[in-house]
C-alpha cells in the first residue's frame, strides 16, 4: 500500500491520527502539565510528613523515555533554621518490565551533590530522632517489596555530623558511590556501573573498590569488605535511639566477600561469605557496673543468602566471656533492661481487622557446623531473697555441632561447668531445634545444700547445717503440636552428710550420713514416679515434747494459716517404689510434758518395705528391727 491509498482509507487514516494525537497528549501532559503538579504535590506533602519545610526547584519527566528528575531538593530543620538534606539533582530511569515484574525495575539512578546534617544533641538525641521513632512505630509489612535498582551513582556526597555532647565535629566529604544493582526479583537491565565507594573521612581517604561482570549471561559483582581493629566506642555513642548501656571498649575485624548474582532467568541472590571477629568488647551499665567482658567472638561465614533465607555458618567461637547477672528485689533481672523493649500492644480501639490469610513466608534456614565457647565466667546476685544469694559458675565450656533449623536435624551438646561453690555439672546429649526436642545425659555433683539457703529458709524453720547432693539422669523433652514431653530415666540421687538443727539450739535434731535413689523414672506429663530402691544408712533423729504438748518435729517448718479456699484438685501423682531399706537409724524420744520427764530410745533399727506404692489396692510388705529402751528423764 502506497501513500496515496493510505490517504485513501478512512479508517486508517483516523487511527494514525488517533495514535499522534495520544502521543502528543502523553508528551504535553508529561512533560508541561505534570511537573508542576507532582512538585506541588510533593512539597505539601513532604513537609506535611517529615515534619521540616521542604522545597523543590524541579521536576522534570519523560513520559517517553520513562524517566525522571528531582532537582534542587531541599529539607530544612525542624525549626527551619538550617538545612538538613538537600541535593542538587535525583535522576531515574524506569524500566517497562516493571509492569510485568510486579515492583519497581530502575535502569539508573544517579545522585548528585548530596549533603546531610548531622546533629547529636546534648540529650543523645539527634536532629532526626522523632522521624526514626515514627518509621519504628509503623507495624511491619506482611510481604517484602519487590524491586531491582540497577546502576546506582551517588557523586560529590557530603555529610557533616556536629557532635554537641562531645564537642566535636567530623566531615565526611568527596563521597563517591557506585552499586550495580540491588535486586530481588529478576530483569534485564544493561549494567555499566562498577562497585565502589570512596571518601574523605576527617581528611583521611577512604576507598573500596569490588569487581562486575556485567557483559555475561549471568550478571555478577563482588566487592571485598577489609577492615581490622575498627575501634567500636568511636561510634556507638552515635546510636539513633538512646541506648541502656555503655561499650568502654570494643574492635572489629572483618573479611568478608559480598557477591551479586543475577541470573537471566531466575531470583536474584545476594551472599555474604567471609570472617568476622568482635574482640575486647566491653558492655556496662549506664552507671558503669560491668555487665559482660568479651575477649573474642569469632565467625566464620561459609554462605549467607540475603534473598534466599538461609546461612551456612562454618564455626562460632567465643572465648572467655564474663558474664554478671543481677536479679533486682522486683524479681526481673537487670539484663533484661539493656535489651531493645517490644513496642507497646495497641489499644483495643486501635486494633484493626485481621487481614485475609496469606501465604506465609518461607523460614529463615541455617545451620552451624561448629559452636565452640571456652572458659566462660558467669556471676549471679539475687536481691529478690534474704540474704541476697550469690554464685559464681567457672570454666563453662560447650560445644555444638552441626546445628541448624532444618527439620529434624540433630546437633550434638557437650557442656560442662564448675561453681565457686565446688559444684560441678556435665552434660552430654543432642538437640533438635524443628520440633524442639532434646536428650541426653546429666550430672551434677557436690551440690551444697546450705549454700541455697535463701531459697528454701521460708519454707524451712529449721537450719540445714550441712548436706550435699549427687545427681544423674538421663532425660527426654520435647514440644511439639501434642505438647510438651519431660521424660527422666535411669535417676539416681545421692544425698550426703546430712545434718538439721533447730532455731537457737547448739545440737542437731537429726543426722542422716547416706541416702541412694537409684532407677528412678518421672513422666511430668503423666505424673508418675517410679524408683526401684532407696536406701538410707546411719541416721540418728531426736524428738522431744515440750511442756505445752507441742512436738519438735512441728518446729520443722513455719505455721501458716489455712488457705482462703480450696484450691482446683489436680490429677494426683503415682509414686511406686519397689524397695526402701534404713540401716543403722537411732531414735531418741524425751517426753517432757508428763509430770515426770521419760525418754524412749530406739536403736539399731533396720526397715525394709518392699513394692510401696500411693495407689489404690496396692499392697507392701514391712519387715521391722530395733531395740527398745525406756528410761526416766533423771535416770
Amino acid at each position: 500500500m502506497d501513500a496515496k491509498d493510505f490517504v485513501r482509507k478512512p479508517i486508517l487514516r483516523k487511527t494514525a491520527l488517533w495514535s499522534l494525537g495520544i502521543l502528543v497528549g502523553i508528551g504535553v501532559l508529561g512533560f508541561l502539565a505534570a511537573p508542576p503538579l507532582v512538585k506541588y504535590f510533593a512539597q505539601q506533602k513532604l513537609s506535611e510528613m517529615l515534619h521540616r519545610p521542604v522545597t523543590i526547584e524541579g521536576i522534570g519527566i519523560n513520559p517517553y523515555t520513562l524517566s525522571a528528575s528531582v532537582r534542587g531538593f531541599e529539607m530544612k530543620e525542624r525549626d527551619g533554621a538550617g538545612t538538613a538534606v538537600k541535593f542538587d539533582e535525583l535522576a531515574v530511569n524506569l524500566q517497562a518490565e516493571s509492569l510485568v515484574r510486579g515492583g519497581f525495575v530502575l535502569q539508573e539512578i544517579r545522585l548528585a551533590n548530596p549533603y546531610v546534617h548531622v546533629v547529636r544533641n546534648e540529650d543523645g538525641t539527634y536532629n532526626f530522632t522523632d522521624l526514626v521513632e515514627e518509621i519504628l512505630k509503623q507495624p511491619p509489612s506482611e510481604e517484602p517489596s519487590r524491586f531491582s535498582l540497577n546502576n546506582i551513582q551517588l557523586s560529590g556526597g557530603r555529610i557533616d555530623f556536629d557532635d554537641r555532647p562531645l564537642k566535636a565535629r567530623h566531615a565526611v566529604t568527596d563521597m563517591t558511590l557506585g552499586v550495580p544493582f540491588l535486586s530481588n526479583l529478576p530483569s534485564h537491565v544493561d549494567i555499566e556501573v562498577q562497585p565502589a565507594f570512596s571518601a574523605i573521612i576527617d581528611g583521611s581517604r577512604f576507598a573500596v573498590g569490588g569487581e562486575a561482570k556485567p557483559f555475561t549471561e549471568t550478571r555478577e559483582a563482588s566487592i571485598d569488605v577489609h577492615f581490622g581493629d575498627f575501634d567500636l566506642t568511636r561510634y556507638v555513642d552515635y546510636s539513633p535511639l538512646p541506648l541502656p548501656f555503655k561499650v568502654p571498649s570494643g574492635k572489629l575485624d572483618s573479611k568478608l566477600a559480598v557477591h551479586f548474582l543475577q541470573p537471566q532467568q531466575g531470583a536474584p541472590n545476594l551472599t555474604v561469605r567471609g570472617d568476622l571477629a568482635l574482640k575486647q568488647l566491653a558492655i556496662t551499665e549506664r552507671g558503669g557496673a560491668p555487665v559482660l567482658d568479651l575477649p573474642l567472638l569469632a565467625v566464620s561465614l561459609k554462605s549467607v543468602d540475603v534473598f534466599g533465607r538461609s546461612a551456612g555458618v562454618n564455626s562460632v567461637a567465643v572465648q572467655g566471656p564474663h558474664l554478671r547477672l543481677k536479679r533486682g528485689k522486683d524479681g526481673n533481672l537487670t539484663l533484661l533492661s539493656l535489651l531493645p523493649q517490644a513496642p507497646a500492644a495497641p489499644q483495643a480501639s486501635e486494633v484493626a481487622q485481621p487481614p485475609a490469610a496469606k501465604q506465609p513466608a518461607a523460614p529463615f534456614r541455617f545451620t552451624v557446623a561448629e559452636v565452640k565457647l571456652s572458659d566462660g565466667r558467669i556471676g549471679f546476685a539475687d536481691e529478690a531473697v534474704a540474704p541476697t544469694f550469690q554464685s559464681n559458675v567457672e570454666a563453662l565450656n560447650l560445644t555444638v555441632k552441626n546445628l541448624g533449623n532444618a527439620a529434624d536435624q540433630t546437633a550434638n551438646v557437650e557442656a560442662s561447668l564448675k561453681t565457686g561453690a565446688g559444684e560441678e555439672i556435665r552434660h552430654s546429649g543432642t538437640l533438635v531445634i524443628s520440633p524442639l526436642a532434646a536428650k541426653g545425659k546429666v550430672e551434677v555433683t557436690g551440690v551444697k545444700l546450705p549454700h541455697y539457703a535463701p531459697y528454701y529458709s521460708s519454707a524451712v524453720v529449721a537450719k540445714l547445717v550441712s548436706g550435699s547432693v549427687d545427681l544423674a539422669t538421663n532425660f527426654d523433652v520435647a514440644l511439639d503440636e501434642k505438647g510438651p514431653r519431660v521424660l527422666l530415666d535411669a535417676l539416681a540421687v545421692k544425698l550426703q552428710d546430712l545434718a538439721l538443727r533447730h532455731a537457737n539450739e547448739k545440737e542437731d535434731f537429726y543426722r542422716l550420713a547416706e541416702a541412694n535413689v537409684t532407677g528412678g523414672k518421672v513422666d511430668l506429663g503423666a505424673r508418675n514416679v517410679t524408683i526401684d530402691e532407696v536406701v538410707t544408712r546411719d541416721a540418728k533423729l531426736r524428738v522431744t515434747r515440750d511442756k505445752d504438748g507441742t512436738l519438735s518435729v512441728n518446729r520443722i517448718f513455719p505455721v501458716t494459716a489455712a488457705a482462703a479456699g480450696a484450691a482446683k484438685a489436680e490429677e494426683p501423682w503415682a509414686v511406686a517404689i519397689g524397695k526402701v531399706t534404713t540401716q543403722g537409724y537411732d531414735i531418741l524420744f524425751e517426753d517432757r510434758a508428763l509430770p515426770a520427764p521419760a525418754r524412749l530410745s530406739l536403736t539399731g533399727i533396720q526397715t525394709t518395705v518392699e513394692n510401696l506404692s500411693n495407689q489404690k489396692g496396692a499392697q507392701s510388705k514391712l519387715t521391722f528391727d530395733a531395740k527398745v529402751k525406756s528410761t526416766s528423764a533423771a535416770a
